[in-house]
């Protein structure tokens, strides 16, 4: 098998896996990534008043918990009008390539905030690495400086504690050991460690109560030195808990209110349908391979680890010994504890399906929000809900498009940090020559080795299609000849 034969089977290997994604690769193979992100337009189907009404009032008050009035009031006006939000990312720094190009790319459609509700349900070593701040050196290696220490990385970023003093003199011995083999330049070093300490080692920072409140705020921070924007008043990036959200839209609406989603936690005929019908979405839960979990995670006391929660009559429970009363008073309680994380189908349903929202996402949602929206319906015995087709299925994320030369001449996908560490006058251009000349797939293209082990087990994997690298990739699609790189790596 060629090289490109093996490239073209990945790509079909991994649109197999998610048929929307396919779907719209197709449907724009000539588009630029530019051009697609200009049609990620509210959705036109009717939206039930009440209900955004009560999304944006929650909404609203939980920006208010991190921003002034002033952004809160822009916020109201923009959701008013444009009824859609990113539920891409992770919620951590924003640092990987999948999250930070794209919304670089968001800050070119003219609107006062980019507004991102990240997933605090993923692990602290998640591929994103949500556990801290990634960077390379110029030769081309990439760096984790993580907040906080190993026991730890397996804990989940809802629910984590604030990193402290400690931490941050953690970190700075690790780039300081990092220097003594080598591995970084003394100039580097030194601009991380002046970064770190303008931006991360900082009272307003370290006085927060927890990481979810310090990455909303590191974030804002950072969008500032990621490149100059040309707009004379940039807007901004709000990056928020999705799961905040949505509990708190639980325990305001659901919990004691005979709507839909009160009938889909507590009804049991609901439960019946949902394993009948939901069992295997991706997202969702799978009883075969005890995978995902069923409406809610649970959060222990004693770390930070999340447990998977099965139906049990009307009782949800843990392998751990942890067991929940499917009864509004009960997860009342258990919120306001801190215990219960909503699981993905929960969450999008209320969002997307519930509460209309226009949910942008990555390479997955797609295709999961869609059947997800598919079965609730069939579940209700009511036909397909009149959104229009690009409701469940804009993507938003998972694009390259801002990369740098390494020592070896090679083209390697730029991290935050390494666009705010490096960023140059003639940088934001360099990034919207590369959105207007790429197209969706060479855009997601670089991914596909990574997504690839994200969609397939080790025993579903075959060696010629994991022995493919980045690097093979922009090989094979040339985008030496297309694109200029956005920064370079200097010390």
């Amino acid at each position: 098998m060629t090289k490109a034969e093996a490239i073209r089977k990945l790509k079909g290997k991994i649109l197999a896996k998610r048929p929307i994604l396919d779907e719209l690769l197709k449907r724009h193979a000539n588009v630029s990534v530019a051009e697609y992100n200009r049609t990620l337009l509210p959705s036109t189907s009717p939206i039930d008043a009440v209900r955004k009404h009560d999304f944006i009032n929650i909404f609203s008050a939980e920006i208010g918990k991190h921003f002034s009035s002033e952004v809160v009031n822009s916020v109201v006006r923009q959701l008013e009008s444009s009824y859609m939000v990113s539920t891409a990312e992770h919620h951590g720094p924003l640092m990987h390539p999948f999250f930070v190009h794209s919304n670089l790319l968001a800050a070119h459609n003219g609107q006062e905030n980019i507004i991102v509700l990240g997933v605090g349900n993923v692990s602290l070593n998640n591929s994103s690495y949500p556990r801290g701040l990634i960077f390379h050196s110029k030769d081309g290696t990439k760096h984790h400086l993580p907040f906080f220490p190993s026991p730890e990385r397996m804990f989940s970023v809802f629910g984590q504690r604030a990193f402290g003093q400690n931490d941050i003199l953690k970190l700075q011995n690790l780039i300081q050991n990092k220097v003594r083999k080598g591995e970084l330049s003394n100039a580097l070093a030194n601009s991380l460690r002046e970064f770190i300490n303008n931006i991360c080692n900082r009272s307003e920072i370290l006085n927060l109560p927890d990481y979810n409140h310090q990455i909303v705020k590191l974030n804002s921070l950072l969008w500032q030195d990621f490149l100059p924007l040309p707009r004379a008043k940039p807007p901004r990036l709000l990056t928020l808990q999705l799961e905040d959200i949505v509990l708190q839209l639980l325990q305001k609406h659901h919990l004691f209110s005979n709507t839909d989603i009160y009938e889909l936690i507590f009804n049991t005929n609901m439960h019946r349908l949902l394993i009948e019908h939901a069992d295997g979405i991706p997202g969702n839960f799978s009883l075969a391979d005890k995978k995902g979990t069923f409406l809610f995670w649970y959060l222990p006391s004693k770390n930070n680890r999340r447990q998977q929660m099965w139906l049990n009559g009307r009782w949800l429970q843990s392998a751990e010994g942890f067991k929940l009363k499917l009864e509004p008073s009960a997860l009342e309680k258990a919120i306001e504890l801190g215990k219960l994380i909503p699981g993905t189908f929960l969450s999008l349903l209320l969002l997307s399906e519930y509460y209309g929202v226009k949910c942008l996402g990555g390479f997955s949602q797609g295709t999961y929000l869609t059947k997800t929206h598919e079965v609730y319906n069939i579940m209700r015995k009511r036909p397909a809900k009149a959104f229009d087709q690009s409701h469940s299925t804009g993507l938003r994320s998972d694009f390259v498009l801002a990369y740098f030369k390494d020592t070896l001449g090679r083209l390697q996908p730029a991290t935050g940090m390494d666009l705010a560490l490096h960023r140059k006058a003639g940088s934001w251009q360099a990034f919207l020559e590369t959105a207007n000349e790429l197209t969706l797939e060479q855009a997601m293209a670089p991914l596909f080795p990574e997504l690839y082990l994200i969609l397939y087990s080790p025993s579903e994997r075959q060696d010629e299609l994991t022995s493919l690298t980045i690097y093979d990739i922009i090989e094979h699609y040339g985008f030496a000849e297309k694109i200029k790189p956005t920064i370079s790596i200097d010390g």
